[in-house]
């Protein structure tokens, strides 16, 4: 991805799921940051979210570009200002 944080004005933090542990996990899914179909998908998948927790982009979600003719990318929006803990997000 070409750089995010100047594209939407905000530092995010990569996550490389297969590198979680399953209560990292579950955070991230309990906040609706990511999918549980996304936590259990396929390997190499990375999460990409914004400071303020309200942008989400998933890569290789689990898609085949040959079933849907799109790439294995989506960006989630939550809409809702979570207050800016600072820290890990998991």
């Amino acid at each position: 991805m070409a750089d995010i944080s100047t594209a939407f004005g905000q530092p995010f933090e990569r996550i490389v799921v297969d590198a979680l542990t399953d209560v990292e996990r579950a955070v991230l899914i309990e906040k609706r940051l990511i999918s549980e179909k996304f936590a259990a998908g396929r390997p190499q998948r990375v999460a990409y979210i914004s400071a303020d927790l309200g942008i989400s982009i998933l890569i290789n979600e689990g898609r085949s570009s040959q079933d849907t003719g799109d790439d294995a990318r989506s960006v989630r929006c939550a809409g809702i200002s979570h207050g800016g803990e600072g820290g890990r997000l998991y």
